[in-house]
């Protein structure tokens, strides 16, 4: 039976990888500082927070969609591999 296998396990190593990160950062928790008192620096500090939570989300959004992408990646090379080796046998 001719087949053409494509070995995928880096692939899922990496998606493995790229979960565990994803899990770090939720688990990260959010660790604000409470503000006491108020004034201008207050004000810049907690924008400060503002702006690191915002990255944190996005962080975690694109670390997100680099899975889902390297998941149809896996799933791309697996089922064009199944096709190949069907064309192979059918002829």
């Amino acid at each position: 039976m001719a087949e053409i296998k494509v070995k995928t396990t880096s692939l899922e190593d990496e998606i493995k990888k790229l979960g565990n990160l994803k899990n770090k950062c939720l688990n990260y928790g959010d660790s604000n500082p409470q503000c006491v008192g108020g004034g201008s620096t207050v004000t810049e500090i907690q924008n400060l927070v503002n702006l690191y939570n915002d990255l944190d989300r996005h962080f975690v959004q694109l670390v997100s969609n680099t899975i889902e992408f390297m998941n149809n990646v896996n799933t791309s090379y697996v089922e064009s591999d199944k096709k190949a080796a069907d064309s192979i046998n059918s002829k």
